[in-house]
């Protein structure tokens, strides 16, 4: 597309600070520049303006430059900002009061490899997979006693599920977001929860980590033989 006139002007009328960080822009000579970061304090405008503005074509497949814009923050910040939300559900979650059916089946099966088999498998294929946008959108996971109960949920409710059912056979696991997508930009991208558009449960057993996909069906088997890990960023839910 093309403008006589462009312009684009981004206004913070918001308390807090917030951070815009310009990646990816090249000099006259095409070499990238380092990464620029500056704030906007209440009241504050970052403009764009352009005049006879043409949209190059990417031709070369090389990346774009982008403006990207978040509340001012870090990582340790944001992880602490959604970790009461998980702790309050896990704290008055009790598996036995409200799955005593499950709790009967765990209980009847002696082999704890078998037990964390079923454990991922009963969630996997037993509870719908259910996508919301105003849930999904939300940092607040759905207690697993609704999840259990109306066997569906979005992957922050499958995630907490299992994570509890985990907990009860005594099996070390939490809760992570990652994003499939652009995981690989995350390291680029300001410090934002936006970042992550799903959520998956890190289990630790046996000495080794694996990363479980609460919402994939008709995946099979004890847990060396399935889960793969296809992200190289996570945020882990924890203090």
């Amino acid at each position: 597309w093309a403008n006589g006139s462009f312009k684009f002007t981004f206004i913070n009328e918001r308390e807090e600070t917030i951070a815009y960080k310009k990646t990816f822009f090249r000099d006259e000579q095409g070499n990238v520049l380092e990464p620029e970061i500056s704030y906007l304090k209440k009241g504050d405008r970052f403009v764009i303006e352009e005049e006879n503005y043409i949209n190059p074509v990417d031709s070369g497949r090389e990346i774009f430059p982008y403006v990207d814009f978040a509340t001012e923050s870090n990582w340790k910040d944001l992880s602490n900002y959604i970790v009461p939300f998980y702790e309050e559900i896990f704290n008055k979650s009790s598996l036995k009061d409200f799955a005593p059916n499950l709790v009967e089946k765990l209980d009847a099966i002696a082999d704890q490899d078998e037990k964390l088999q079923f454990a991922i498998e009963y969630v996997q294929n037993h509870i719908y997979y259910v996508f919301n946008a105003d849930e999904m959108n939300g940092h607040k996971p759905q207690e697993p006693s609704v999840t259990y109960e109306n066997k569906q949920g979005d992957c922050k409710a499958k995630s907490v599920l299992l994570k509890v059912i985990l907990d009860y056979i005594g099996v070390d696991a939490s809760v992570v977001l990652v994003n499939f997508n652009t995981d690989y930009y995350i390291k680029y991208y300001l410090p934002s929860l936006l970042s992550f558009n799903h959520v998956v449960v890190k289990v630790n057993y046996k000495g080794e980590e694996y990363f479980i996909d609460a919402t994939i069906r008709d995946e099979f088997g004890l847990i060396e033989n399935r889960g793969f890990i296809y992200f190289m960023h996570y945020l882990e839910v924890k203090k």
